[in-house]
């Protein structure tokens, strides 16, 4: 369980969020869903930034500095001027603080002792197992291991097998290493490696996405430009790229499974109308009938949903996925069938992935519903029969990893049935009961005169 505590950040005062692995936000405009969805996005990345000291050999105080150097980026100090901030995250291994006095402009961000803690052992690891980087070239060592090494395969052999190459390699140079000694070193190496490897990140999916489809061939121009860009677009459309010419190497094994494939291939057919081609730099969506229509003509459907379903077919464990309006420019079914491609991703992760999103969407909300109670029929050995019902079950989500919440006017609150799992809809149904009264208001009127 993790937990986001906002005393004071701009228009958000007295919020508490706490969540699991699926956390959905809802509420009315300018209510602060984006400012939560941004902030859970700077502290789910602490990790990577935690990694990126202890490898760069950076104290404390440059930790800090690059932190509130990036909050700044996100936030802009211009926005944030006479403004007092109270900000805590807490997840299961350490908490972060961030504060500023209203009459001053220095934000200054903390952690607790364990953090550090941490931070103090996994740079003693990290420098044992510089010794060995040191002194053979790193790259060769996966080179020589290749694919087994990936895989996890006979892991304690292949040590073996190295460090004897190691040994004899060296003794070349007049020098004399110790086979248990490197063998020692070499796994220390490997394990931090390892860890570097699955370290946390958090990836933020902004709305808006059809801009990227508009740029193409001109979207390194727009990266490489010191324009006045918002943070997220310059951040997002660099990954998008990136996604485009393929997965990274810890995505990799999600997105060309034989599962990932083929979520990705049935939920491009029934989200885009057709499957996504690139040819000579360009982005196109190949219809049914085989037709290509290039991305910047294509409908503001298709334009929004390619962004979004590269980005979760590309998520990998140990990743946090924040996704603002999933629904946008989609019909309620397309809208459904994200839902599916975000819970088939997240068993295919081994629940070790985690989603944020921020929605208006009551068609979203009944599509989670609908994962959890394919959850509820999995686990009871229900005969199911139909396929539609079997690709839920697919997409099933387990009730005790989802939270969710509606803030307005200010307050927060949780919209999740204790008793159930499922999220109640009640205050979005409110809003289609009152235009129903309205239109029989309306009605009404027509039949008296």
């Amino acid at each position: 369980m993790k937990t986001l505590e906002i005393k004071k950040f701009l228009i958000l005062n007295s919020i508490a969020v706490e969540y699991t692995d699926l956390l959905v936000i809802i509420g009315p405009q300018a209510q602060g869903k984006s400012l939560i969805s941004k902030l859970l996005y700077f502290f789910e990345g602490l990790e990577k930034e935690l990694f990126s000291n202890i490898i760069s050999n950076s104290t404390k105080l440059d930790l800090q500095k690059k932190l509130r150097d990036k909050f700044l980026q996100i936030f802009n100090m211009e926005n944030l001027q006479n403004h007092e901030i109270d900000i805590t995250f807490k997840c299961d291994n350490y908490s972060c603080n961030i504060q500023k006095l209203q009459s001053s402009s220095k934000i200054i961000i903390d952690f607790d002792d364990a953090f550090y803690n941490k931070l103090k052992l996994l740079k003693t690891s990290f420098k044992k197992c510089k010794v060995i980087k040191d002194n053979f070239d790193f790259p060769s060592f996966y080179e020589i291991l290749g694919e087994e090494f990936h895989d996890r395969i006979n892991f304690p052999d292949l040590i073996e097998n190295f460090a004897k190459y190691f040994v004899t390699k060296k003794k070349k140079d007049k020098k004399i290493y110790d086979i248990d000694t490197i063998k020692t070193k070499l796994t220390k190496a490997i394990e931090f490696d390892k860890l570097y490897m699955g370290q946390a990140k958090s990836i933020y999916v902004p709305a808006g996405r059809s801009f990227f489809a508009n740029l193409q061939k001109s979207i390194f121009n727009f990266l490489t430009n010191n324009l006045p860009i918002d943070y997220f677009l310059k951040e997002f459309g660099a990954r998008y790229e990136r996604m485009k010419f393929g997965c990274s190497e810890s995505e990799h094994e999600f997105f060309y499974s034989e599962l990932g494939k083929e979520n990705f291939e049935a939920a491009s057919l029934s989200i885009l109308g057709g499957s996504y081609v690139r040819l000579k730099e360009r982005d196109y969506i190949k219809s049914k009938s085989g037709a290509l229509v290039n991305l910047e003509y294509a409908s503001s459907g298709q334009q929004e949903a390619l962004p979004l379903l590269l980005s979760i077919v590309c998520t990998s464990k140990n990743t946090t996925l924040v996704i603002e309006e999933p629904e946008a420019h989609l019909f309620p079914s397309a809208q459904a069938d994200v839902v599916k491609l975000i819970g088939k991703t997240y068993n295919l992760t081994e629940e070790a992935s985690n989603f944020i999103i921020t929605t208006h969407s009551p068609y979203i909300l009944m599509s989670i519903n609908n994962a959890v109670q394919a959850y509820i029929a999995k686990t009871s050995n229900f005969n199911i029969q139909s396929n539609s019902a079997k690709e839920w079950i697919n997409a099933a989500i387990n009730p005790k990893n989802i939270s969710a919440y509606i803030l307005t006017n200010g307050k927060i609150k949780s919209i999740v049935d204790e008793e159930t799992g499922l999220i109640n809809a009640y205050e979005i149904d409110q809003i289609s009961s009152k235009l129903s009264n309205d239109f029989e208001e309306l009605l009404g009127l027509g039949d008296s005169m």
